[in-house]
């Protein structure tokens, strides 16, 4: 398990990011990084700039010690490599590491795979152990999630870390990935809703019914889906990310083919599913979004 957070200046107080689960690694955090994106052309002409400092692990939350990161190597993507774009720079700066891009400055750099090292700052004051028990206190810790389309059948798998005061779970589906609606509801398995241990979930739907469930008229829900296919094709990178590329997928559905037999699979790999957890109090949490692969 691994859980992190980040001090907030403004409130004075640690955030929680989130907590995972690696279950086939026995392990340490080992090289861990960051990066800074930007995927849309039209802002190409804006600068974005990234400051990191005063990173630290601890092994557990009441033992060992505290291990510094005090460097960091800078490692822009195949369109820095390849010249495309030369608005890149990393560095440190101001007592931190930073990385900058887009915005057509002249001052690009440095050279890829560059290595920069800062001294170690104090270590930190804070119990993890408190903020550890808060992580905990979430309703439910979302595990593996997954859908896939199979013989035009949406199946959801997903499974629950742990629940606390779960009441059950809401499906919802997305044409584009921003607006979602519900498609279904699966009860909470956990007894009275608390559970120290992984529980699996899974969900059944057919895709002609989608449409309706999303409140589009069948004829016209897989029309959409064509229409707003934008996709983003990610090269390969760690710590550093230009827009790779953009195209537009669109296609004109016949009115009187049954929804499901006029859904091509590049259609339905636009079909974006998350998971609602309601608790018994009746506050929502949100799992990770996830895109169903056509099988």
């Amino acid at each position: 398990m691994y859980s992190a957070w980040f001090y907030a200046p403004e409130s004075g107080s640690w955030k929680f990011i989130a907590t995972f689960r690696r279950p086939n690694t026995n392990s340490y955090v080992a090289s861990p990084g960051s990066f800074l994106e930007g995927f849309n052309p039209e802002n190409g002409y804006l600068t974005s700039k990234a400051y990191y400092s005063n990173f630290w692990f601890k092994e557990s939350a009441t033992s060992g010690s505290w291990t510094p990161s005090t460097s960091a190597t800078f490692i822009p993507d195949g369109i820095a490599k390849g010249n495309n774009r030369q608005d890149y720079q990393g560095g440190i700066e101001n007592g931190a590491f930073f990385m900058r891009h887009n915005g057509f400055f002249n001052d690009y750099g440095p050279n890829i795979n560059t290595s920069f090292h800062m001294p170690e700052e104090p270590t930190p004051d804070v119990d993890l152990s408190s903020l550890e028990a808060e992580a905990q206190a979430l309703p439910v810790t979302f595990g593996i999630i997954n859908a896939h389309i199979k013989a035009d059948i949406l199946k959801v798998n997903w499974n629950s870390l742990a629940e606390t005061n779960n009441d059950f779970f809401d499906i919802e589906a997305s044409v584009n990935g921003t607006v979602f609606k519900k498609i279904g509801t699966i009860n909470s398995k956990a007894a009275n809703g608390n559970s120290s241990t992984a529980i699996d979930y899974s969900f059944d739907i057919n895709v002609s019914d989608i449409a309706g469930k999303l409140g589009i008229p069948a004829f016209a829900a897989f029309l959409v889906i064509g229409f707003i296919g934008i996709n983003f094709k990610r090269r390969n990178f760690r710590n550093f990310a230009f827009a790779t590329s953009l195209f537009l997928t669109a296609g004109i559905q016949a009115c009187d083919k049954n929804p499901a037999e006029a859904l091509t699979n590049d259609e339905k790999e636009k079909i974006f599913i998350r998971i609602a957890q309601v608790d018994q109090n009746g506050n929502t949490t949100y799992s990770t979004t996830v895109t169903a692969i056509v099988e």
